[in-house]
């Protein structure tokens, strides 16, 4: 298989269009399939800070993006997140290679990544250079989303909260 990961700016706007309306569909349960992250509008998916976009064979085959950066304890941070993998390309190290991209990118315009990581992403980012944070690491406005999640937690965040270390996995 021939995989190539762009960058989301590179992408011509049609392209860019089309993938945000797929993604946007996803999260919100429309594609057949239980989305495992909180819903965004396909103008939400064209604001993010960076994203990357995974073509297999120049078929869509995965999506990820960064949040606008907020400051936070003398650094800047952007979150990780609406990491997508079609169900047929499960399984091939795609989800690996948008989460170690586009922590890449984000770093390298000395920006912090951290992410909200569930059971089915976390091995994803623990391998791709991430490590277990604190809340308090965390800007506290991203946890302003929890209010949204389906999940409905009594008290804080259900998912594992981690920020990006960088290292050699992280490639």
């Amino acid at each position: 298989m021939s995989l190539e990961i762009y960058n989301w700016e590179d992408l011509p706007a049609n392209n860019q269009e089309s993938i945000a309306n797929l993604v946007s569909s996803y999260t919100q349960g429309q594609l057949g399939e239980q989305p495992q992250m909180l819903p965004v509008t396909t103008k939400e998916v064209c604001a993010k800070f960076s994203g990357a976009v995974a073509m297999a064979c120049g078929t869509f085959s995965g999506y990820v993006a960064a949040a606008q950066p907020i400051a936070h304890a003398g650094s800047t941070m952007s979150e990780i997140g609406s990491l997508w993998v079609p169900l047929n390309y499960r399984g091939q190290g795609i989800a690996q290679k948008l989460v170690g991209h586009i922590s890449s990118d984000v770093s390298n315009k000395d920006v912090v990544p951290f992410a909200f990581c569930n059971q089915l992403s976390l091995g994803v980012f623990l391998v791709s250079g991430y490590t277990h944070a604190k809340p308090e690491e965390i800007p506290v406005e991203s946890f302003s989303f929890c209010s949204n999640c389906p999940a409905k937690p009594e008290a804080g965040c259900c998912d594992t909260t981690l920020v990006y270390k960088g290292g050699e996995n992280a490639k």
